[in-house]
Order: structure tokens, then C-alpha cells, then sequence
């Protein structure tokens, strides 16, 4: 088939799409014949993807428009894909179509992510859109039912909507139809017997971002009317957010967050922040000293708390550390706040900040993507340079010495590389570039920066034994990646099996495949102090490690040391319904740490079991075999 045709083909399946999701396209254009298209876009190889660009509006609410692009790339970058929301911006058009030549970079796709819900751009390969799959003979009769249709049928047959069968989001007919989570299909089957058969089909909700702290675990579950942030582990300082300072073995919704708009989740030791791109806003919650809730004090918060500092300000990117906050809006500004005394904060001092604080020393660059370790903290900006500063002893600031920066300090060794994520581990740094090519340094004791051995690193070195990496997540000593294929590997410490290998061997000193998760394409990733999470593509939700605190979410506290389903986080057995009926209001209290805790270092090599030893300054790193709470007063 010539280009020509290719194209031609492939944008009047895309015309017949929209006419089917009730945009109004013209029988004119969508049944143009070959001839005509070529009179129109040119023939020959002349044809300019660019060109075939299609805006259209809906029948019902001209209001509501789509785009459909073809970008000119074989590849797809975080760089298309600003440019094309920058025209939806200017054109106020909320929703798009992409249909790639190939697939997209994983930086790109995490990039799409992002902006949703503010910007919904679905993804398509040219090969999906050669022929329309609902005009198959095998196909049967697919329609989408409107919120009154749902309604009328949920009544009739006395059900709520999570009783019905599910069809997976990702389904080929449920992408062409551009289903959201919570719509209803109307499917009919031509029958022997009856003559037809008709059934419906719910869209399952699932999982869509995930963040783990010391010893507790977010999940963002995208639901049919908005949004549901889930807490499970250790709540002792109210990081959980239910307004109590109880443990969760079993995924609960957050009642105050219930359809906010919530979309980022991140966790700090034992704290939370999430925001809202809809909203404008940001909530922290949690254990308050040092400010590192942003709050104004260093009171501990049991519901989530907005940040009146931050209001108004769409959000990027939000990282936690042990004691310490980041926050990069969408215009590139870096704020900071909380403990300070190693320079984590960026702000030319070693005192603490208990509002966000604008990093100065970054102005002029757009920082795009945060990092916090236990006291040192990475950003990445626009232009793939990597910036570090905070605590730096194990070489983790990457810049060849081993000293603390009190202000933003660019990374060596990466001169060439433009990089597109970061992470950090306690007390290590990661860093991924566009092509997929993974670099680590700082304290590698035990082997988490996946060279295969437990050396420290002072400046960024590539790692080789895994190659195009999508996706990394670094733990207090263990490092998780996942390859462009879905592949997930992991080293280091392994003692209660956070690095899912199917053992509880000490440590993991070369990277090892996860083969519990073998075959199965892992799109979300996240590592706590000692366990892990992780999302696969089609909506299985999976934890392993330490889980004393029951921040697995497996409805115990048995430490486990491989990755294990979590029915209530997986598509297809979501009962949004159940969730919300769990999620109960409180009373928002606050009391400080003072009055609740004596905070007593203990003497000698290890520190106290929550990382107090840290949050103090000293060298020492807490003992790594305890769980062991804070002595009250």
C-alpha cells in the first residue's frame, strides 16, 4: 500500500470514529473518495501528516470540540506533545486524538498523564486505524449509553453499576467509542435462539497513580465521577488522612478527597501530599514537624490540609522526602519547604522553611520534575539539565565530592544527556534520559544503584544491565526499573523481600527480573522505605515487601516477598461503590508532635527505627530491622 493510500485510509477511519462519538462530521468528508483526497492533501509522498489535522465539535454542544493530529515524528517526545497542548490551550479544546507513527517515548506517555484531567489526549498507532474494527463482521453492535440511558437501565433492573459486567478501558471497541471510566456499553450479538442477544458493559474504573512512604501507600483511582485517593499502612501521625492515628491493613478512601480532582499523589516518610490540576490546589497531611506540610507550623494534620501559600498555582510536579517538600508548577517556578538543616530546601541556608519558598537560584530555568531523598533533593528542567543539592556525604549531589549544597548544584557527568526523569532513593540518586538510559550515583552499600556491586558513586554512572528504561523508583536501599517493554528488575536491600525476586536473601547485589510479574507489562511503579507497588498495564494493582503496618494492602500484616494482587485496586473488581460507603467524614484536628511524642535519638550505630537519627543531622542511619514507633509522652 502507498503512502498516499496509507494515509487516506487511516484519517477516514479517524473521521468515522468522531461521527460514531457524536461529532459532527459531514458525509462529504467522511465518505471523500481517494481522488478527492489526494486533490486535497496532495499525492505522491506529498501528502503532510500536519496537514490532515481535523477539528471537529459536537452535534449536542458545539461547545465541546476534539482535534485529531498526525504528528510528523516517527517518535514521540514530551516535546510534541507540549506544543500540541499549547494549540489546545489557545483553541480552549480540552480533548484530542494522537495518532503516532510508532509508540511513543515512555516520557511522553508519563507526560500525557499528567496532564489529565486537564488535557485528555488519547493515543493511537497509524496500524490500529487502517481499517475500522467495527465494521468487522465479528464485531457485534457497540453503543454508548447517555447518563440518562444508564440511569433509566440501572433502575429498571434494580442494580447499581458496579454489578454489571465489566469492559476492560483499554479494550480495542472501548477505545474507538473513546469510553471513560463509569460508562455503560450497549452490545448486540446476533443471536440463534432469540434472534439477538443484548448485554451491557460497565468501563472499569483503575488505578492511575501510586506513591509509598516510610510505611504507608497512596493509590488514585479514577472513577466515573472524578477521583478517589486511597491510604492503607501505618497512620500513627494521621498519614493516612481518615482523622484518627490508626493503622490500615485494607485500601481506604480518603472522604475529604472524594472527586476533588485529585491527580498527583505523593508520600514522605510519614506524610502525604496530593493535588488537584482541576481545583488548583494542594493538601498535606500527616506528621508536621519541621514544616514540611507547608502549613505555617509544625503541627501534626489528620485530614488533608490545603495550602492557601500555593492556591491558585497549577501544579507539575510534587516529591517527598523524609522531612522535606518540592513542589514545580507548570510555569517552571520551584517552591520548597520543611527541614533544611542540610540544604535540601535549595535556599542558601540551613533553616527550615514553614511555607513554600520560592528557589531563587533556579530562576530562569523551568524546572519540570522533582525528586527528594532523606535530605537531598534532584530537579530537572526543560532543557534536561539536572540540578541537586541537600545532603551529599555518599556522593548522592553527583558533582564528585562528598559535601552537602546549600543551593541547587548541576549534576556532573551527565554533560550531552538530556534527561526527562528523576528519582532518589534515602540516600541515592536516579536519573533516566529520553533514549531510555538509566544513570545512579551516590551511597550504593547495599547495591541499589544496579552496577552489581556495593560501592558509593560520586558521579552519575550509566547502569548497564538495564537498558531502555521507562519507569524507576528508588526505596530507602533498593531500586526498582521497568523497561520500555514492561520488563521490571530490581536490586538491593532485600531483607523483607521489597524487591520481589521470590526470596528474602539479604541483598540483591545485581539486578534481578521480577518474575512474578513476568509477562505482564508494568505501566506504575512506586517504592516505600521497605515495600513496593506496582500497576500493570491492564489494571492489576500488585505490592510485596515489608507490611507491618499493613501497607500492602493485602488485608494483613505478613510480609511478602513477591508481587501479589490486591483484589480491591484492580480493574475489573473495583467496587467504587464499597469504597466510597467506607470513606467516612471527620473532624479535622491537629495536635503537635511536642505534646504527642518525646523524640529520643538513641545512641550508637542505627538511630531510631523511623529515621529520627536522620532528621537530626547525624551521620548514622536508623537500624534498618525495626518497625518501632515513637515513644509517646
Amino acid at each position: 500500500m502507498d503512502f498516499t493510500t496509507r494515509m487516506y485510509r487511516i484519517r477516514r477511519t479517524c473521521l468515522e470514529m468522531l461521527a460514531d462519538r457524536g461529532y459532527l462530521i459531514t458525509e462529504e468528508e467522511r465518505d471523500a473518495s481517494l481522488d478527492a483526497f489526494k486533490e486535497k492533501f496532495g499525492s505522491a509522498g506529498d501528502v503532510r501528516r500536519d496537514d490532515l489535522t481535523i477539528m471537529a465539535s459536537k452535534t449536542d454542544d458545539p461547545t465541546e470540540q476534539i482535534f485529531v493530529f498526525f504528528p510528523d515524528e516517527v517518535k514521540v517526545g514530551v516535546k510534541t506533545i507540549k506544543t500540541l497542548a499549547e494549540r489546545m490551550r489557545n483553541e480552549g479544546v480540552q480533548r484530542a486524538v494522537m495518532v503516532t507513527q510508532a509508540n511513543m517515548t515512555p516520557f511522553a506517555k508519563q507526560c500525557l498523564s499528567e496532564m489529565a484531567p486537564k488535557y485528555l489526549i488519547e493515543l493511537f498507532q497509524e496500524a490500529e486505524l487502517l481499517v475500522n474494527i467495527t465494521k468487522h463482521t465479528l464485531v457485534p453492535q457497540h453503543r454508548i449509553l447517555t447518563r440518562e440511558e444508564k440511569q433509566t437501565l440501572l433502575d429498571r433492573y434494580k442494580v447499581k453499576d458496579t454489578q454489571l459486567p465489566r469492559i476492560q478501558f483499554n479494550d480495542p471497541v472501548a477505545r474507538y467509542y473513546g469510553m471513560q471510566r463509569g460508562q455503560v456499553v450497549r452490545i448486540v450479538r446476533p443471536s440463534e435462539t432469540a434472534g439477538r442477544y443484548v448485554t451491557y458493559r460497565l468501563c472499569a474504573p483503575r488505578v492511575v497513580g501510586l506513591a509509598a512512604g516510610a510505611s504507608h501507600s497512596l493509590a488514585l483511582l479514577r472513577t466515573p465521577s472524578g477521583s478517589m485517593v486511597l491510604s492503607f499502612g501505618r497512620g500513627e501521625d494521621g498519614q493516612l488522612g481518615h482523622g484518627d492515628a490508626e493503622d490500615r491493613d485494607s485500601p481506604q478512601a480518603v472522604f475529604a478527597l472524594v472527586n476533588r480532582g485529585v491527580s498527583l499523589v505523593a508520600c514522605g516518610a510519614e506524610y502525604s501530599c496530593v493535588v488537584s490540576t482541576r481545583e488548583k490546589q494542594l493538601w498535606s497531611w500527616g506528621w508536621g514537624d519541621f514544616g514540611r506540610l507547608g502549613t505555617g507550623d509544625c503541627k501534626d494534620v489528620f485530614v488533608p490540609c490545603p495550602l492557601p501559600a500555593l492556591a491558585g498555582r497549577t501544579v507539575a510536579s510534587v516529591a517527598c522526602g523524609d522531612t522535606h517538600t518540592l513542589v514545580a508548577t507548570d510555569d517552571g517556578q520551584l517552591f520548597s519547604f520543611g527541614r533544611n538543616q542540610s540544604g535540601q530546601l535549595g535556599l542558601g541556608s540551613i533553616q527550615d522553611s514553614l511555607l513554600p519558598q520560592p528557589v531563587l537560584a533556579l530562576q530562569g530555568k523551568r524546572v519540570v520534575r522533582v525528586a527528594c531523598g532523606a535530605e537531598h533533593s534532584l530537579c530537572a528542567t526543560s532543557d534536561g539539565e539536572v540540578f541537586a543539592f541537600g545532603w551529599g556525604r555518599y556522593g548522592n549531589i553527583g558533582d564528585g565530592q562528598a559535601q552537602d549544597r546549600h543551593l541547587p548544584t548541576e549534576v556532573k557527568g551527565l554533560e550531552g544527556v538530556k534527561v526527562a526523569q528523576v528519582a532518589c532513593g534515602w540516600r541515592h540518586s536516579i536519573a533516566v534520559d529520553e533514549q531510555g538510559a538509566m544513570y545512579t550515583w551516590g551511597w550504593g552499600a547495599w547495591a541499589q544503584l544496579m552496577h552489581g556491586d556495593r560501592n558509593d558513586v560520586y558521579i552519575p554512572k550509566r547502569v548497564a544491565a538495564v537498558s531502555d528504561v521507562a519507569l524507576v523508583a528508588g526505596g530507602w536501599r533498593h531500586t526498582l526499573a521497568a523497561d520500555r517493554e514492561g520488563w521490571l528488575y530490581a536490586s538491593g536491600w532485600n531483607k523483607f523481600g521489597q524487591c520481589g525476586v521470590g526470596s528474602n536473601d539479604e541483598v540483591v547485589v545485581a539486578p534481578q527480573q521480577v518474575q512474578a510479574l513476568a509477562g505482564q507489562k508494568v505501566a506504575l511503579i512506586e517504592s516505600g522505605w521497605k515495600h513496593s507497588l506496582a500497576v500493570t498495564e491492564d489494571g492489576g494493582f500488585y505490592s510485596w515487601g515489608r507490611n507491618v503496618n499493613g501497607q500492602l494492602g493485602h488485608g494483613n500484616t505478613d510480609d511478602c516477598n513477591q508481587p501479589t494482587l490486591v483484589p480491591p485496586l484492580t480493574a475489573g473488581s473495583i467496587n467504587v461503590d464499597a469504597l466510597n460507603l467506607a470513606a467516612r467524614p471527620t473532624v479535622a484536628y491537629s495536635v503537635a508532635p511536642s505534646d504527642r511524642y518525646a523524640v529520643v535519638p538513641e545512641s550508637g550505630d542505627g538511630g531510631s527505627g523511623d529515621g529520627l537519627a536522620a532528621a537530626s543531622g547525624r551521620d548514622e542511619v536508623p537500624d534498618a530491622n525495626r518497625d518501632a514507633k515513637r515513644p509517646k509522652v
